[in-house]
């Protein structure tokens, strides 16, 4: 008979490092979540955000790239008000 548990896990692992290193992973798919959570992360990431939107928007994979030109376009909208 099978027994499933679960624990919850207390860990704290910073945001910032974890990005940096999912934005370097070989995995374009990994690349990408990394993107779209740097999206949803800018405004608690501060001047780290912009380092990381300008290395993914250089990505040679197009849907990284696109999501961190988007990434950089938002930065700048901000900054402008």
């Amino acid at each position: 008979m099978p027994v499933i548990a679960q624990r919850y896990l207390t860990i704290q692992v910073p945001l910032v490092s974890l990005l940096k290193s999912a934005a370097s992973d070989r995995s374009s798919i990994v690349r990408r979540v990394a993107a779209e959570v740097l999206i949803r992360e800018l405004d608690s990431l501060g001047d780290e955000s912009i380092q990381l939107a300008e290395q993914l928007s250089l990505d040679h994979a197009a849907p990284v790239a696109e999501r961190g030109k988007f990434a950089l376009r938002k930065i700048a909208g901000s900054t402008l008000f």
